[in-house]
């Protein structure tokens, strides 16, 4: 988890808005056990609207580490950017799944190419075994041949 306020609201904004959220909070969860039980109103008041059109970038860090405190209120936090959320978070959500992507395609060209690669040295291996075997078979193919 990023130390930095910015790098923090980028964090939770990529995971706000990818599937890896629920195990941030299981994680989150293990560490913190509030026994306070707030709410997302509780917590960003007025400013909820705020959040939820334009991110949490413009917000206090100590409502960002109420959020990690209660880690719950993430989860709240995800439904209502699904339900209201603005382009801000849309955008985040475009982002996060051209990154997801990326990656995909890059392990697939990755796979790919290894599996191109082991094919070759198959073939490899079998052209330098007929090699020798026909090295071998030479000289009984030329008796069999001069007879």
């Amino acid at each position: 988890m990023p130390e930095e306020m910015s790098d923090l609201c980028d964090w939770l904004t990529h995971h706000l808005t990818g599937p890896s959220l629920a195990e941030v909070v299981s994680e989150l969860m293990t560490i913190h056990q509030s026994q306070d039980c707030p709410t997302l109103d509780d917590v960003f008041g007025t400013q909820l609207n705020d959040v939820l059109s334009t991110g949490l970038e413009a917000h206090h860090a100590g409502q960002i580490q109420q959020l990690l405190l209660t880690p719950t209120l993430l989860l709240d936090l995800q439904e209502r950017i699904a339900c209201e959320g603005g382009s801000h978070w849309l955008a985040a959500a475009v982002t996060h799944e051209s990154t997801q992507l990326q990656a995909a395609s890059h392990w697939n060209t990755a796979t790919h190419r290894r599996r191109h690669l082991r094919q070759w040295k198959l073939a490899g291996l079998v052209a330098s075994i007929v090699a020798k075997e026909l090295l071998h078979a030479q000289p009984i193919l030329k008796s069999i041949h001069a007879t």
